[in-house]
């Protein structure tokens, strides 16, 4: 039996066909010329033209011959059987498999999945292992993740029932655990030959690990692509910033993302409730990605849930992303101040809260947002999960506790209206606390004498605003009156790296409010406090609007409130309120109903961590055990980078891989040529006897072509 180490170069075998062309198109042509008899010459001439014709033949199988095996060199064929001279011995070797058995091996191609191509490979190298070589299993994936088996202590056939019983699995894992096991259970064999096979599709995704370090041995790495090296269109649904609470009767978007690769389209449909909401056609367009958005508009308050279906593909497992959405009557908005400082005009707190009360009293539009009041010494211990936004101002004097669990809110989906000042001590700290590096903002301190507006500071107006971003699209004619609005020279911010949008900015260039992203939520920093000394903003019409404007923007971008959990992880909800009565979690379909009994005080919270079998993509509800009322629902999705095929490429295989003999094995084996691969025996290389036979077959064309 043969196999081709580079079997891509046996489409040169098409090359054969350009000598025969050749000696057809070129074979020697005779003149007629008219003779007066030819009885005595036909018998000659049939000898002659026999051994002309023979000689042509023989010429055309050389040179054919010599482009088939110089072809056939290039695809380095292997033939099953011991090497010429070889003995019956095999050197003693240790073998470590990694199972890659994340979502990605369920991709399906004729009639198989990537996984049951692995399962093929691996299950080779187990049955053939003789009983000096010892074999180790670990799964990516799954109730077996992280476990060792070994054929030392329990035997071929007990390793081969643990793969047989395997299967693709969710979880959010790359090999690099995987790897550092092997190399610590391979450091400890005394085994001649010591080799990694990795059985999976070579992801881009399961090598997105840092460089390992340096095994402190030989070790060979095998890596596998089952999925036969076939190109691999897919595509994947992933969500895209939306909010994750909608005030009950107003139209909001709900936003995803279909990735993939190619020119593939398919169908994308919403359905919030079991209703079906809609349909886009959709795609991945320049930068691998497309952007699809429906409006959804809730009757009912409430927990509501619903998933984003693409059409079914080779990939099914990612075709689905789940969701769980909150209907309320309005945002809630938590604004860190005291009471105090809500009755001082010197406050920023004063205004802003004045703000709230006059858009409450101003009629609908406006009543979609409402405030509360809290110290900033209770920030750290406020149930954050009840509120959308929250407001700080620039005088609240919140500590890097308190700013450390508004960070912790604002990644999990909140958003946050921060207003700073120049000379405010902790203006760096908020800084650094709520952006993330990459937005670069840089503080600094206030220029000497500030006063209120016309006692000598120098007050300058916006020079430019984004005007189409929410905060500022919806005030209309209240545009021009926000740009006459005067502030303090004497600001927090003096500049925004990239990771940032300013969306306003004064006279000189100078920020006045910067966007940036944090986690699954928003923050706007404002470099100026909201009082008379800061500016005149607080007292214009213009600031009520405006206000509304900003946290609606920030409490309603946010991913979250408890749904946004990832598969084959263990998670926990906190439910902040009384509950008279035992709860438990129920599976998707109705399945498995775990109790939950953990209490503290007020606060009921659960951790699902099932032994048996990780968590799996759905709509989780949990419900009240004896009367079935649901208290709330978490949704559980796959990770979007599963969805992506990408392979890794060699080079950077190496370059994860220090130290390590990388070897990439990029075509689908049998049983009986992993055995020869892994254990690197029992096979003969053909490629010296094809040169010789090239190099002869050449040789005798061009002495043939010589006697001519």
């Amino acid at each position: 039996m043969l196999h081709f180490f580079q079997p891509v170069f046996l489409a040169g075998l098409l090359l054969t066909g350009i000598p025969v062309v050749l000696h057809l198109f070129t074979r020697q042509r005779y003149a007629q010329v008219p003779f007066s008899s030819l009885m005595f010459l036909r018998t000659a001439r049939r000898r002659s033209m026999r051994s002309v014709t023979l000689h042509h033949l023989l010429a055309l199988l050389c040179r054919v011959s010599g482009v088939a095996l110089i072809t056939l060199s290039f695809a380095m064929p292997l033939a099953r059987g011991k090497p010429w001279g070889a003995g019956a011995s095999r050197a003693s070797t240790a073998v470590f498999i990694i199972m890659d058995n994340s979502m990605s091996m369920r991709w399906r191609s004729r009639g198989a999945t990537t996984y049951d191509r692995a399962k093929e490979f691996a299950g080779g190298i187990i049955g053939d292992a003789a009983g000096g070589e010892e074999i180790f299993i670990t799964f990516l994936c799954g109730k077996n993740a992280g476990r060792v088996y070994s054929t030392a202590g329990s035997g071929n056939a007990a390793a081969m029932k643990v793969l047989r019983g395997s299967g693709p699995d969710y979880c959010d894992n790359d090999l690099s655990t995987a790897l550092k096991d092997a190399v610590r259970k391979l450091s400890a064999s005394t085994a001649t030959e010591r080799k990694i096979v990795i059985a999976g599709d070579v992801q881009k995704n399961a090598f997105r690990f840092k460089p390992l370090p340096r095994p402190g041995f030989p070790v060979t790495a095998m890596i596998v692509d089952a999925s036969g090296g076939t190109p691999r269109e897919n595509l994947t649904v992933a969500p895209a910033p939306s909010p994750g609470s909608l005030i009950l009767g107003v139209p909001a978007p709900l936003c995803f993302e279909v990735r993939g690769s190619g020119g593939a389209r398919a169908t994308l449909s919403l359905i919030v409730d079991g209703v079906n909401r809609g349909e886009r056609t959709a795609g991945p367009r320049s930068g691998g990605s497309g952007r699809v958005c429906f409006s959804v508009t809730l009757a009912k308050p409430g927990v509501h849930h619903g998933e984003a279906r693409l059409a079914p593909d080779a990939l099914e497992a990612d075709n689905r992303w789940y969701f769980r959405l909150e209907a309320r009557e309005a945002l809630r908005t938590l604004v860190a101040a005291g009471r105090d400082a809500a009755e001082n005009p010197a406050s920023d707190a004063y205004y802003i809260v004045r703000a709230f009360r006059a858009a409450n009293a101003a009629g609908p539009g406006f009543q979609w947002v409402r405030a509360s009041l809290r110290s900033a010494a209770e920030l750290p211990y406020v149930p954050l999960r009840e509120y959308d936004a929250a407001v700080l101002p620039s005088d609240a004097g919140v500590d890097l506790k308190g700013l450390k669990r508004l960070r912790d809110f604002v990644t999990r989906g909140g958003g946050a209206l921060v207003f700073t000042r120049g000379g405010d001590p902790s203006a760096k700290s908020i800084a650094e606390t709520l952006f993330p590096a990459g937005a670069g903002i840089r503080t600094r301190p206030a220029a000497q004498g500030e006063g209120a507006p016309g006692a000598g500071d120098r007050f300058i107006r916006v020079e430019t605003l984004a005007r189409d971003h929410p905060i500022f699209s919806h005030l209309g004619e209240g545009l021009a009156e926000l740009m006459t609005a005067r502030f303090s020279g004497a600001g927090s911010v003096s500049a925004a790296g990239p990771g940032a949008r300013i969306l306003a900015t004064l006279q000189g260039g100078e920020p006045l409010i910067v966007e940036s992203r944090l986690g699954r939520g928003t923050v706007l920093l404002v470099s100026r406090g909201m009082n008379p000394r800061q500016t005149s903003l607080a007292l214009q019409p213009v600031f009520v609007p405006w206000l509304i404007g900003a946290c609606r923007h920030v409490g309603g971008t946010g991913t979250r409130h408890g749904g946004a959990f990832q598969y084959g992880a263990d998670f926990s909800v906190a439910f902040d309120k009384r509950i008279g009565e035992e709860i438990e979690l129920r599976a998707p379909g109705g399945g498995v109903r775990v109790p939950l009994a953990a209490v503290d005080g007020e606060r009921k919270k659960f951790t699902l961590s099932d032994e048996r079998a990780a968590v799996a993509p759905g709509i989780y509800e949990i419900a009240a055990s004896a009367t079935g009322r649901r208290l709330d629902a978490a949704a559980v999705n796959h990770a979007p980078e599963e969805g992506s095929l990408e392979r890794a490429s060699e080079s950077a295989l190496r370059k994860k891989m220090p130290g390590f003999n990388v070897v990439l094995v990029p075509w689908r084996w049998g049983k009986d040529e992993a055995v020869d691969v892994v254990f690197a025996r029992e096979y003969t290389p053909l490629l010296p006897l094809l040169i010789f036979a090239a190099t002869l077959a050449l040789l005798l064309d061009t002495r043939l072509s010589n006697r001519r």
